[in-house]
Parts: C-alpha cells; sequence; structure tokens
C-alpha cells in the first residue's frame, strides 16, 4: 500500500503505521500546509474497488465532519490518493478506554468524570441529529490530559434519513484493546464491522440496544443504552452482558437483567448504580430520553463526590480521647488556617473580576500598557476565566530583544506616557510579549552606556538587536544607529554604515564655545566654497553675511555676540547652512546627510512622536523639554528648530523636520533652502562616522526632488480596454470541498471556525477563520477582512491581531478572515517583488475573495445580501480591483488606505479601477500619515471613487498611519449600520 515518506493529497506525510488489519490501516503523518501531527486513515488496497466499502468511509468521514466537540476527534479532511480514500483526523497521543479498563479498575470520581466527558460529546451529536451506534470502550479514548473523546463514526447515520441504514452483524472482539493510540481504536471498528448488508443489525454485540439487536429503527436512545453498558463496565471492570457466542449475548440482551453493579462493586453510590440501570433498561420509553437529562443526573452525583470528598469525617467521639485530642486541636487549627486562605482567596477573586473590569475601559481609551499590566495583576486569581487570556493574547504581540553583549537588563513604559515608572522585562536575550502600540526601552549593563530607544507594536511581532559601547568609547551626547541599506524616493539601495549622531540638537551654550574660539575669523573651519545665486565668492565677501541683530559675527537671533539670557540649553537659530558646517568642523563632526538623517529618525516608524514634539507655534523650547524620544534615542528631530543636512538640490541645501511654527506634517516632510537662509527656525544636529573610511559619493551627492504621481491629470483606461483587464479576474464556479479544519468555542464573544476550501486556480486550498458572534441571532450580517502589508511576512494567521477586528464581531456580525494568496501559511518565501508577479497575486487575491464569498453563500447562517469588504492599510489599496469586479459586496470600509507610492501593471492600478467602484465607501485615515500622506494619496483616492458622493465618506483624525480606535469603530460601526442595517 503506502510507505513512510508517502506524501498524500500533496499535503499529508506519512511518518509511522500505528495500527493495521484486514479492512484498514491507521497512520500518524504530518500536515505540511498546517505543519501539525495528524492521523490519517486509509481504507486497506484490497478494498480498494469495493463501493460498498468505499462509500461506508466516505459516510464516516462526512458524519464526523458536520459535529465539532472538544471531546469529539474531529476530522479534518477526506482525500483519495491512488483510488485508496483517506480520512485526516486528530492525532491525539492517548489510549483506549478498553485499554485503561483492562488494566486496572477505574476510581469512581475518575469514571463519572469521563462519563462527563462522553455525555457532552454524545448531547452535541444528538443536537446535530446524529447517532453514533457504536458507543464502547474501544471507541472511546482518554488523553494524556485525562480528556475523554469519541471516534469512529463509521456506523453513524442521520436520524431523519428517509430509511434506516443496516450492516451485517459485528463480533464482539475487541481488536483495538493492544491499540497505543486512539487512532488504533477506529481500525479495530473498520476491522471488526462488515459491510453494508440490508435486513442485519449494526454495532458491537456487547453494547448494542435491545432495539438494535432487534433490528428496528434507532433514534439517540441507543446510544444512551450502550453508554449505560460503557459506564457499567467502568465501575465493574465486567461487560453487563456477556456469552460465548454472539446469539447467547443477543439473548442476554433482550432477556436478562445486569448483576447490581453494586454487587460486583460495593463503593459504588446508590446514586451512580440508579443511573446505570435507568440507562440500561430495556424499553426505551423507560431508559434516558436525551443525553442531557442523564448529563443532569451524572453532574449532580459528581457535585456530590465533590462535597463528600472534602468533608471532614465525624470524630466527635473519638475527640474526647486524650490520645486524639491533640491531634484533633492540630487539625482543627489546620482547618481554620485553610478556611481563613479559601475566604481570603475568595476575596481577592471578587476583587480581581472588579479590576478586570477596567480592562476593557482602558482598551477603548487606547491605554493599552494599562490593561495588559492590570490583566497580568489579576491572571493569578482569574486563570480559568477565558476573557483574562483572550485579552493577553490579542492586545499584545511577539516581541524578542537582544543586545551584543547579551545580558543587558530591559525596562518598558508606553511612549505616550514618559513620566510613569520603568516597568522591568528582564534581560536580553529577551522573548516577551508587549502590548500594542509605541513604547519606549531602556537597557543598561555593567560596563556599558546605557541606551534608551523607541519603537511601536502594531502590525505584527518585532525582533530588534541593540548594540552596547563600552563606557567612555561614545562621546557625550551622541547615540548609536545602526546602518542598513536604504533607497530614497525609490532610487538605487545604499549601503549605510552604522554611525553616531547628536542626542540633542546644538544649543546655545555649545554654539557659544565655537565663538569663543573665534570661529567666525579662522578660516579653516570654513571648507566650502560661498556660492551666491550661481557665483562663487571669496571667503571675505560671504562672511559678510554672517552677522547677528547687532552686526557682530554669530547667529541671526543673537545680539553684541551673545544669545539670549537663560537660553543656555536652547538650540541655536538663526544660522545657514555654511555656519553649521563650521561648527561640524570645529567639533570634529559632520552635517548628517539627508540618508542619516532620514535613517536617525525614521520618520514612518511611530506619528505619536508629532504628539510629544515641539510644533505648538509658542517659539521653540530647551532641547528634550519635549519627550518625544526617536527610535534610536535622539530628541527634537520632529519640530522644535529645522535642521540642516550636508546633500544640495539644485542651488538649495535640505533641512528637515519642521519646526516649532510649522504643521506636524514638515516632520516627514522635505524642504530646501538657500545655503545662506538664516531664518530663526534653522537649526541643525551633528553626526560622526564610526569607520574612518571615505564617505561614499552616494551618500553625499545632490538628492533630486521627490517625484510624485500627479493624480490630478491621471485618466482610467476606457472601457473597452476595462474589460479586458476585468476579465483577467473572472473564475469557474466549481465545487468548494469545504472542510471545516476545527473549531473553538472558548471566546466569551465569538466561535471560530478555521475553514478550507478549494481556490479557483491550480490544486490550491484557501484556509479561512470566521467568526460568529455569541450576542446576536442568525442569519449574520458578515464582514470580510483584508489584512496590511505584514501578512506577506508573518509565519500564521492564528493569531490575528484583534485590536482591528474584534468590534465587528462584538457588534453582532460574522467576520470571515480569508488566507489569502501570499499571506502567512500561503505566504512566498520571500517577499514579492516585480511588478509582474505583484499582478498576478492581486488577480489570485480578487478571485479567493470570490471563492470565499461563494463559501459564505452555502450557509444558511449567513445573510447573503449584507456582505461588506474591510481593508487596513495594504488590503485598504490593494483591495481597489476587488471592489470593482465582485458585485456581491454591499459596502467597503478602508482603513488607513491611499494611492501606494509605486505605479503599478495598469491591470492592478487602482486609478483603472477606482472609477468603477459604485458600492458605498468609508475611508479612515490620519493625517500625518507618513506611508499614504493626505494630499497627495488619500484626498486623490477619495475623489477618484465612482461612489457617488452622497454614498462616500473620508474621516481624517489627527493621527499617523493607523487611526486611534475609539474613534475609528464609531465611525466604522455607524457606517455599517447605515448600510447594512442594524444587527439583531
Amino acid at each position: 500500500m503506502f510507505m513512510v515518506k508517502s506524501l498524500l493529497a500533496g499535503r499529508y506525510l506519512l511518518e509511522e503505521q500505528i495500527a493495521a488489519g484486514g479492512m484498514g490501516e491507521v497512520w500518524r503523518a504530518r500536515d505540511e500546509v498546517l505543519q501539525r501531527p495528524v492521523a490519517v486513515k486509509l481504507l486497506h488496497d484490497s478494498l480498494a474497488g469495493d463501493d460498498k466499502a468505499a462509500e461506508r468511509f466516505r459516510r464516516e468521514a462526512l458524519t464526523a465532519a458536520q459535529i465539532s466537540h472538544p471531546n469529539m476527534a474531529n476530522v479534518f479532511d477526506y482525500i483519495e490518493e491512488d483510488g485508496t480514500p483517506g480520512i485526516v483526523m486528530e492525532y491525539v497521543p492517548s489510549q483506549t478506554l478498553a485499554q485503561r479498563l483492562a488494566r486496572e479498575q477505574m476510581p469512581i470520581a475518575e469514571a463519572v468524570r469521563i462519563a462527563d466527558d462522553v455525555l457532552s460529546a454524545l448531547n452535541r451529536a444528538h443536537e446535530a441529529g446524529i447517532v453514533h451506534r457504536d458507543i464502547k470502550p474501544a471507541n472511546i479514548f482518554v488523553t494524556t490530559r485525562e480528556q475523554a473523546k469519541i471516534l469512529d463514526f463509521g456506523l453513524a447515520k442521520l436520524t431523519h434519513s428517509v430509511a434506516a441504514m443496516s450492516s451485517s452483524p459485528v463480533g464482539g472482539g475487541d481488536a483495538a484493546t493492544a491499540a497505543s493510540n486512539p487512532q488504533q481504536a477506529a481500525t479495530a471498528t473498520l476491522d471488526q464491522d462488515h459491510l453494508t448488508s440490508p435486513g442485519v443489525t449494526m454495532g458491537t454485540v456487547a453494547y448494542m440496544s435491545p432495539e438494535q439487536a432487534r433490528g428496528e429503527e434507532l433514534d439517540a436512545r441507543t446510544d444512551l443504552f450502550s453508554f449505560g453498558s460503557v459506564l457499567y463496565e467502568m465501575a465493574t471492570r465486567q461487560q453487563p452482558f456477556q456469552g460465548d457466542t454472539s446469539a447467547v449475548v443477543f439473548a442476554a440482551i433482550l432477556t436478562q437483567v445486569p448483576v447490581s453493579p453494586r454487587k460486583l462493586n460495593p463503593q459504588l453510590p446508590n446514586r451512580l448504580e440508579h443511573i446505570i440501570n435507568k440507562a440500561l433498561e430495556r424499553d426505551r420509553a423507560s431508559r434516558y430520553q436525551s443525553a442531557g437529562e442523564i448529563l443532569s443526573d451524572l453532574r449532580g452525583l459528581r457535585h456530590e463526590l465533590l462535597s463528600k470528598a472534602s468533608r471532614p469525617a465525624p470524630v466527635l467521639e473519638q475527640i474526647r480521647k486524650p490520645p486524639v485530642f491533640v491531634s484533633a486541636v492540630l487539625v482543627l487549627l489546620a482547618l481554620l488556617v485553610i478556611a481563613g486562605w479559601g475566604l481570603n482567596h475568595l476575596r481577592r477573586v471578587r476583587s480581581a473580576r472588579r479590576q478586570f473590569a477596567q480592562v476593557n475601559t482602558l482598551i477603548e481609551k487606547g491605554k493599552y500598557f494599562a490593561a495588559i499590566r492590570l490583566a497580568r495583576e489579576v491572571r493569578p486569581y482569574l486563570e480559568e476565566e477565558p476573557r483574562v487570556t483572550e485579552v493577553l493574547r490579542d492586545y499584545t504581540f511577539p516581541a524578542t530583544i537582544s543586545t551584543k553583549p547579551a545580558g543587558a537588563e530591559v525596562w518598558i513604559k508606553p511612549y505616550t506616557e514618559p513620566g510613569e515608572a520603568w516597568e522591568s522585562a528582564g534581560r536580553t536575550p529577551l522573548n516577551s510579549r508587549i502590548p500594542f502600540g509605541p513604547f519606549r526601552l531602556k537597557l543598561s549593563k555593567t560596563g556599558y552606556e546605557p541606551r534608551e530607544i523607541a519603537d511601536v507594536v502594531d502590525l505584527g511581532p518585532i525582533s530588534m538587536t541593540i548594540d552596547l559601547d563600552p563606557v567612555g568609547t561614545v562621546p557625550a551626547k551622541m547615540v548609536r544607529v545602526p546602518g542598513e541599506s536604504l533607497h530614497i524616493d525609490n532610487g538605487p539601495a545604499i549601503q549605510i554604515e552604522d554611525f553616531l549622531i547628536d542626542e540633542y540638537e546644538v544649543t546655545n551654550r555649545e554654539y557659544k564655545k565655537f565663538m569663543e574660539a573665534a570661529g567666525y575669523r579662522r578660516q579653516e573651519f570654513w571648507k566650502e566654497k560661498f556660492i551666491k545665486d550661481g557665483r562663487a565668492m571669496s571667503w571675505q565677501d560671504g562672511m559678510v553675511h554672517f552677522r547677528d541683530r547687532t552686526g557682530r559675527p554669530g547667529p541671526s537671533t543673537w545680539e553684541l555676540g551673545d544669545h539670549p539670557a537663560s537660553q543656555d540649553d536652547y538650540p541655536v537659530g538663526g544660522l545657514s547652512w555654511y555656519e553649521a558646517a563650521a561648527y561640524a568642523v570645529f567639533a570634529g563632526k559632520r552635517l548628517p546627510t539627508i540618508h542619516h538623517w532620514y535613517k536617525a529618525a525614521e520618520t514612518g516608524s511611530f506619528p505619536d512622536i508629532l504628539q510629544m514634539s515641539n510644533f505648538g507655534g509658542k517659539g521653540p523650547a530647551a532641547v528634550g523639554t519635549y519627550r518625544g524620544l526617536g527610535p534610536h534615542g535622539t530628541y527634537d528631530m520632529a519640530g522644535n528648530l529645522k535642521e540642516w543636512c550636508w546633500n544640495s538640490v539644485g542651488d538649495r541645501r535640505y533641512i528637515l523636520g519642521g519646526a516649532w511654527n510649522e504643521p506636524a506634517y514638515m516632520y516627514d516632510g522635505r524642504d530646501a533652502r538657500d545655503p545662506f537662509d538664516r531664518s530663526p527656525n534653522n537649526g541643525f544636529r551633528c553626526m560622526k562616522y564610526l569607520s574612518s573610511s571615505p564617505v561614499p559619493d552616494a551618500l553625499t551627492r545632490p538628492v533630486e526632488s521627490r517625484p510624485t504621481r500627479d493624480y490630478r491629470r491621471e485618466k482610467p483606461v476606457p472601457d473597452p480596454v476595462f474589460r479586458i483587464y476585468q476579465s483577467l479576474y473572472s473564475y469557474d464556479r466549481r465545487s468548494l470541498r469545504t472542510v471545516v479544519e476545527s473549531v473553538d468555542n472558548s471566546a466569551p464573544y465569538w466561535r471560530k471556525e478555521n475553514i478550507s476550501y478549494d481556490a479557483s486556480y491550480g490544486n490550491e486550498r484557501i484556509l479561512a477563520h470566521l467568526y460568529i458572534p455569541k450576542n446576536a441571532l442568525p442569519p449574520y450580517e458578515t464582514v470580510i477582512y483584508f489584512p496590511h502589508i505584514g501578512s506577506l511576512s508573518r509565519a500564521s494567521s492564528e493569531d490575528l491581531e484583534m485590536v482591528y477586528v474584534d468590534f465587528i464581531i462584538r457588534s453582532g456580525r460574522a467576520l470571515l478572515f480569508p488566507v489569502y494568496k501570499g499571506t502567512y501559511e500561503r505566504r512566498f518565501q520571500t517577499e514579492p517583488e516585480g511588478k509582474s508577479l505583484w499582478r498576478d497575486m492581486t488577480i489570485q487575491w480578487s478571485k479567493d475573495l470570490g471563492r470565499s464569498i461563494d463559501y459564505l453563500e452555502t450557509r444558511n447562517d449567513i445573510d447573503h445580501g449584507k456582505l461588506a469588504y474591510y481593508g487596513i492599510s495594504m488590503g485598504s489599496w490593494a483591495g481597489i480591483p476587488l471592489l470593482a469586479v465582485e458585485k456581491r459586496l454591499k459596502t467597503a470600509v478602508l482603513l488607513a488606505g491611499g494611492f501606494p507610492d509605486e505605479v503599478p501593471l495598469p491591470e492592478v492600478d487602482p486609478v483603472n479601477f477606482l472609477s468603477r467602484v459604485r458600492m458605498p465607501v468609508l475611508m479612515v485615515n490620519g493625517r500625518y500619515d507618513f506611508f499614504l500622506p493626505l494630499e497627495t494619496s488619500q484626498r486623490p483616492m477619495f475623489r477618484m471613487l465612482g461612489t457617488p458622493e452622497r454614498d462616500k465618506r473620508h474621516v481624517v483624525f489627527e493621527s499617523g498611519h493607523i487611526p486611534p480606535r475609539t474613534e475609528s469603530i464609531k465611525e466604522i460601526l455607524n457606517w455599517l449600520d447605515r448600510y447594512l442595517g442594524p444587527v439583531a
């Protein structure tokens, strides 16, 4: 048949055969797509041509796949390989209940707990209209965590079938008792049961119900009788109906009353014997009528057993005896201590619940650090409450922090609250989870310079390595910036080596030293030729331009060669580019190139720096007054004074960062001025190369103005051309072959279904996560989500950033999250490059969206007429072609969207699709989005939308790329209410 390392269905790699028999075999395998172990049950090759055997096999997979429960072995997939059918199942190392009972008598409490698990699963199956018909110890396995699971639905049937299914008699032997894995029990059942033949019974003889023995129509009460036989055996280690032949066992089931369970095990509680006897009533009308009914009685017994276990035995008659008295007193004191601890613990639990109630409020206010800190504080007292785990999972991201050398202490706090106390995070190398949003890090190690840097967690996990410098090796008030290969305006990559840059702008105090060193009289500091209006001039003629208010040498804001009183630590202003360059030579440094300045500032990192920088219009401030910390430890790169850089553009020099009297978007905005310009808001900071090698010309050469695409002149292609483009997005509606991979019902607000279905291209499968709200009624309005660019590099979609989507589900709407081509589990080994590959992937995204809507249309609990699209960042601009060709969507929400920098191929260029979008569209953006700027990206995109003016809205918040959560939620939910209707 198949061998080790065989690859089935292009996905399941066989690793080890774990069971075999005359009818089939079971393998432990590995799902190469989802990277998890599975069990693959294969029909024996000798039966591959037997239609009845294959149909029975297919029916087993179909039946089991319709239900999902923690106490059932889930079926993930049904496959065929070389004509051999196979069932892909959950693999859980464990043992069968038959093995457990063969080894020893089971404690009563354990038997009741396992029975609870089995009944819970049966109750779920019966609710779905499915009768198992072969409940027995060999089909129940107990995991290493002592959890019971039912498997093997080979004999199961739907109770609403037109006619009863039947099969040949089954022997009473248990071929699975020697199995070491639950999947072996499945093979054993397969081998015991003959294929379907009309007019005969189905099931394993020793556990059959009377109606099975008589060949009558079956219902859910059949499983309850079989369960009663299993419970009898757990309680006594004997089967209730025994005999040397099947005929004798049949007769016993139909005519005899089993031996009293308490006679075989006197330790059994009366209540348990009553449950067993009622489950084994021959008359179905006298038997338990539902699994829920027997489960209720069983849980009452379980509560009783737990109560007795915690109740002290009577000692009153013994306590008077002197030898016992001391022991009794000690026991009493111990009980009092335990009771006191218990009461104190209960008080703490109640207090923890009250505290945790504040967590949601903090999250809604965007105070993620405070929310996570509080959740971590109360977690020891609320370990069993899923919402605590949910918050700690959904509002934190994995972070790997390393230092060179290792062993540095790490402290952390929220970026926007610099006055808060530092919180210890551990020692490097550090693997931790950091709350959503920007944060500050402080690192220290004995013998090394301390570092304080900033970063942000927003679109996925982060990883950073920070170099620490030995004490005394870095000049005072300078910080290290790591080098990298970077692009300016999509130009060629330029390699930047590690360098140092001033922590603050150069101050009046520092510039005064240059003045005192006769800096304006010493030509050796003025190395650059003076060029004015295209004409070179002598050093003497040039120096005439650099006078203060009183005509003395010095900055234009000074008087009598000195700065204003009490402003020693203010940044020096009123300087020309030439004066800044001369001071840098005096200080043994250089002016930063535009490349170094942008690398040190990392202007796109997090816009929160704007809130903490000097753009208020009140004048300059002493350096460091505003706590706008840059990612590498600099201050005031945003605002305060503009900062001269080395590079030229035409006859001007770049001056970056914006100033106190400019709008905040100038932090990332380019500005260039005449190098003789001495405006009061002109300042600078210096840098220093760590290497003594010559500076590459690529860093110092002129940098031309940033090219921008003028969307005002852009026109979409004509309709005949567009129809050609549109045809690329069409696909054939073929079978989805949907598989429910798993179901997670643990979250308090939703049920998560992991589903897969066929893509419309190749032999690929689309994995999707469907979140069903618990606070609404079907049919559900549904939002289809498209993620950000981080999805192209992340390995798993399991940890979806719920901060972006949880409010959709909690509003009572379902959320479908397809794993689009090239993202998460379907990502490429490297990020896609090249316009052709991006075009192909965009078209596949559209087809993935279409197939996902095809899937939703197969579900009765989804309102097919109320579907919305929700894209964030990449999902907002890359989704434009999708919205133009997909007509089944009612509305769309584009968060942090706009035209991208690059011009894609016309087949996917948003310009050619925007005017064809007719559905209502909401755009939500930040004014200071440096990735997709307001004037050159967002507003042109909004204007080009073909949606009627009354049905489109552009909301702009005072934020960066990702708008504030609470305000965005309000806008998005109001929009969905308007165009999908209120949720029931």
